[in-house]
């Protein structure tokens, strides 16, 4: 009896000691979970780390400390926290997924690949497995355009987290968790370093003075950042945490939500940001960032009824008021994060992304704005992105210098500020016309602007390549002897710096023995003009200059239709619209332009516009509507430009009725500026030449289409003088 009674008394206090330890374990569990949840993952770490040395086996512990590394960026112990994860026998599927995320943060891709396919057998329907398998299929591509990239790391990093440069007032404004001078600075619990704050930074390039404080009177004592700005500066996004006067506002499931704040700079001075009207305390938003014509305002939210994680948004200004925000879609959108919006001068949109196909991590993403919607989105290529976090990109449209975060160099939580830049190429074949066929030891010469120029031959490939610069207009030719000529123009102006030009260039085998011909000469001396220069239409493309003849030729092109620009100095510019098509005798195609000495017009010199006229008709037809509505608005815009009327006619009917039909089409078109708005003065003078300035070769009596007729029914608009400017032989 009394030795039943000693047992059960043991066996009582074992249940005892048993119940103790498990209520204890739960209560450290909670307490983990609690940090956890209110964002301090630095407290949180040390917690579930304690638990796992007296419990090593509890696998959702695990997941979420390897989830606390995650969030902080220390991608290494995320994956081996993982790693155990997953040889549990109660991983799951969506474990077995972070682990190959994982993976491929710390660039294991191969590794990852098996687990990816694993999980999409299992769960066809999510399009994460699809992205990184995706990723890992086209790695290659994404580092074939290293070379072409410099990177530089800024010294103006810190120890701690620096990112989301943005450039603003002759230098950079970015997001800084660095030490500060203060007694008692309070540390953020989520990465264990101080509050994030703006700073300033003056300078260009890579070259960036000491930071200092950025405008301390706009700035909170919490989280303040990324920030961005109107064009003009004088309008802050700016992303805090959810404090108002000090006091923190939480969501029902206890945390402190991001929020945007929008700011007006009165006199240098920034007023009192106010929040954004679709702010939340339930939900993140922030990363605010401006179009270019200011009319949309993009940002990063994980509000209901998105794709999953944070997704991109965009409202529309409506006044001083905004529309709704609508969802960037699944083009943009995934499951995963989608961050850190921005938009290029020339309308290219970025981002970051963790959830799409890249080299791991957040990557850097980008599509075009057409103004309304955005088209799918291409990954950015190594060496911007890599498989870290890579987010927060900028560029300066001054130096064509980009900029952008990454914790490439720590795999923690410091993030660093990294410049680059990438060299231009355009790339190019010269094949055969209608075969493709690569065409060997032909010439190729890259013209810009400033008459520079590059020569090279090719090689039994047909390909070429030389290296461009930013900010210039260029035109490519190709020619070799008994073939026909090619040209292409482009220009790097406003481009966003990802991909290489390429230019094609077909040539004719066995080439015309005959040529194109322009014969320039002085309308009242009829005397041959050198050094005309011959461009193409409305750009710096030059094809060449006349010599002491006046006389400027190229072997003549099959079905050829240009729109030319003849130019001298102490000249009026003259537009000249030149086609063979449809010529069936083969022979020298020449045209002859007649220029008059006119007036300085400046800037305006290459300015110009043509309508085309129904035949025997002088209306102004629907389609010259939106020419005539362009030339109404240069003169709005341009009040001490005077215009010229230029108007001919097709060579059918008689002399002197052309040149009655061509005085009414300038008369007309002079008529229509007038009655829409424009001031009775803007044009200066009119001129008609009836059927004297054909355009191609059906002169009277020749058998041409209505098309080819359609070129020499028109009216050229140019300027003619501009008002205050100083003028010579004034008609």
């Amino acid at each position: 009896m009394k030795k039943n009674l000693i047992k059960n008394l043991i066996l009582v206090a074992i249940l005892a000691i048993s119940e103790n330890a498990a209520f204890g374990q739960r209560t450290l569990i909670q307490k983990a979970d609690e940090l956890f949840n209110n964002l301090e993952y630095s407290k949180a770490i040390t917690a579930y780390e304690n638990i796992l040395i007296k419990h090593p086996d509890l696998t959702s512990v695990k997941v979420k400390l390897a989830e606390c590394y995650r969030l902080t960026s220390r991608t290494e112990k995320s994956e081996y926290w993982l790693s155990q994860v997953v040889k549990s026998h109660d991983a799951t599927d969506a474990h077995k997924l972070l682990y190959a995320q994982a993976l491929m943060s710390n660039g294991k891709h191969k590794e990852a690949r098996s687990w990816v396919v694993d999980y999409q057998d299992k769960n066809p329907d999510d399009k994460r497995s699809a992205y990184i398998l995706k990723s890992i299929d086209n790695l290659p591509s994404y580092f074939k355009d290293t070379g072409s990239y410099f990177v530089w790391k800024l010294i103006i990093n810190s120890p701690n987290a620096d990112f989301s440069p943005v450039l603003y007032d002759n230098g950079m404004v970015f997001v800084s968790s660095r030490e500060t001078k203060e007694m008692f600075e309070k540390k953020h619990n989520w990465t264990g370093q101080p509050f994030l704050n703006l700073y300033y930074s003056k300078g260009k390039g890579n070259t960036f003075l000491e930071a200092q404080p950025f405008a301390t009177d706009v700035q909170i004592r919490y989280n303040d950042g990324p920030v961005s700005f109107n064009s003009k500066g004088d309008e802050i996004f700016i992303t805090r945490n959810n404090v108002v006067k000090r006091k923190e506002y939480v969501s029902q499931d206890k945390e402190v939500k991001l929020k945007l704040f929008i700011g007006k700079s009165v006199t240098g001075q920034w007023k009192n940001p106010m929040p954004f009207k679709y702010n939340s305390d339930e939900f993140n938003t922030g990363h605010a960032y401006l179009s270019i014509d200011e009319k949309y305002l993009f940002f990063s939210s994980d509000r209901p009824g998105g794709f999953g994680g944070m997704d991109l948004y965009v409202c529309k200004r409506k006044g001083n008021d905004w529309d709704e925000p609508v969802n960037l879609g699944p083009g943009i959108n995934t499951a995963g994060n989608e961050l850190f919006p921005y938009m290029h001068a020339d309308s290219t949109f970025l981002f970051s992304s963790d959830g799409r196909d890249g080299i791991g991590g957040l990557d850097i993403f980008y599509a075009k704005w057409d103004g309304t919607k955005l088209s799918e989105a291409k990954n950015m290529g190594a060496p911007v992105n890599s498989s870290s976090d890579d987010f927060g990109v900028a560029f300066d449209k001054k130096t064509h210098y980009g900029y952008f975060s990454s914790n490439r160099e720590t795999r923690s939580i410091d993030d660093d500020i990294y410049s680059f830049r990438r060299m231009l190429k355009v790339r190019g074949i010269v094949v055969e016309k209608g075969t493709d066929i690569p065409v060997e030891a032909a010439t190729v010469k890259l013209k810009n602007s400033k008459k520079n120029e590059l020569v090279l031959e090719t090689k039994a490939d047909g390909k070429f390549e030389f290296p461009v610069d930013y900010d210039e207009t260029y035109f490519v030719e190709g020619f070799k002897d008994m073939w026909s000529r090619d040209s292409k123009g482009f220009n790097t102006l406003n481009y966003f710096p990802t991909e290489d030009f390429f230019v094609k260039l077909e040539l004719e085998k066995q080439a015309r023995k005959y040529h194109f011909i322009v014969n320039v000469r002085d309308e009242k001396t009829k005397k041959p003009l050198d050094k005309a220069e011959i461009s193409i239409d409305q750009t710096d493309i030059v094809l060449g200059y006349t010599d002491k003849k006046g006389i400027w030729m190229q072997p003549l092109e099959r079905d050829m239709k240009k729109v030319l620009m003849v130019t001298r100095s102490g000249y009026d510019p003259k537009v000249v619209t030149v086609s063979n098509i449809g010529q069936k005798e083969d022979s020298d195609f020449e045209i002859l332009v007649e220029l008059s000495k006119g007036n300085d017009v400046g800037p305006y010199a290459r300015w110009y516009k043509i309508i085309y006229y129904d035949f025997d008709k002088s209306n102004i037809r629907p389609d010259a509507v939106k020419t005539m509505m362009e030339v109404l608005q240069f003169v709005k815009d341009n009040p001490d430009a005077r215009l010229l009327m230029n108007s001919y006619c097709d060579s059918r009917g008689t002399t002197a009725y052309n040149m009655k039909l061509s005085e009414r089409r300038a008369r007309a078109a002079t008529q229509w500026l007038i009655n829409n708005g424009a001031n009775a003065n803007c044009v200066e003078k009119m001129d008609w030449g009836g059927k004297t300035m054909l355009m191609n070769r059906c002169a009277e009596g020749v058998d041409c289409s209505e098309d080819e007729h359609q070129l020499n029914r028109r009216t050229e608009i140019r300027v003619y003088r501009v008002e205050g400017k100083s003028t010579s032989d004034k008609k």
